[in-house]
């Protein structure tokens, strides 16, 4: 079974968290057992701590990623979106030794699509022959939200969601904004109903789309 790990920075992150959500819930009166208050705070943590391993195992399980990934450590981030992938470092996936390493946030948890639609990213490169270093060579926001488009449209179809198809088209949108609404709605729906691309498609629609892109 894949291991699930978090960093120090992580745990802080998400005692805070655990620690606020006390606050804001507790009635206690101020004379309360204080070893009480805190033994409820570190019971929520540790609930807390095993959900997300539990839901980061499941979701490499249901995208059939647990055989290359063996260990995952997460970092903190304050900020994560599915139009930033972390994935796209060198650095974050070891498959030597099949370690995965992520920076989330514990709201991210929260909103479990946007982690579905980064570790998309990992199952094109490791699933789906995506070649990474050309990818890499030519990666800018057009290829990297043709790809997003990609992704989130074989989610759903796996019924295992990232982002909304309209969710996915705001952000296609924000990205071409020079492209006529008529021919850039037209050009989404093209990709988004293919039943699959390799990566030399999405570097080719990538590639033709840039000149639309607001860089």
């Amino acid at each position: 079974m894949t291991s699930v790990h978090f960093t120090a920075h992580f745990e802080a992150l998400l005692q805070m968290k655990a620690y606020q959500e006390f606050f804001f819930s507790s009635l206690l009166p101020l004379e309360s057992d204080l070893d009480a208050e805190w033994g409820s705070l570190m019971q929520r943590y540790r609930e807390k701590a095993v959900h997300y391993c539990r839901m980061m195992r499941e979701m490499l399980k249901e995208m059939k990623l647990t055989a290359q990934v063996k260990k995952v450590v997460i970092d903190a981030e304050y900020r994560v979106s599915a139009t930033d992938s972390e994935l796209l470092l060198p650095e974050s996936f070891n498959p030597e030794i099949g370690e995965l390493n992520l920076f989330l946030s514990p709201e991210s948890f929260e909103n479990p699509h946007t982690i579905r639609h980064e570790l998309g990213h990992l199952q094109d490169r490791l699933s789906h022959g995506f070649g990474y270093e050309k990818l890499r060579r030519l990666y800018n926001a057009a290829v990297n939200e043709v790809w997003n488009v990609v992704i989130d449209s074989r989610l759903e179809r796996q019924k295992t969601p990232g982002l909304t198809k309209e969710e996915r088209w705001h952000y296609f949108s924000l990205t071409f904004p020079r492209m006529p609404p008529t021919r850039r709605r037209a050009y989404f729906e093209t990709i988004w109903n293919s039943a699959s691309y390799t990566h030399e498609e999405v570097i080719f629609h990538g590639e033709t789309l840039k000149e639309y892109a607001d860089l």
